[in-house]
């Protein structure tokens, strides 16, 4: 079971403002492909974090129907 989520998000979150800053850069353009390569790969990265979390609430609530 995942216990907390905290550290991976705020780890996710640090890195998606990094790479918005480097989306304000004079430099865009040049590694705009490697930037938004990363930006979706944490954006895919948050959405797998919420859908797991999700799961294992609901899991947790049916799981006592099934052991019962």
């Amino acid at each position: 079971m995942i216990k907390s989520t905290d550290n991976v998000l705020t780890f996710v979150e640090e890195h998606s403002a990094a790479l918005a800053t480097h989306k304000s850069s004079p430099y865009y353009r040049q590694f705009q492909d490697k930037i938004d390569m990363w930006d979706n790969n944490i954006s895919q990265i948050t959405e797998t974090i919420e859908m797991l979390v999700g799961v294992q609430s609901k899991w947790q609530y049916l799981e006592s129907i099934f052991k019962g």
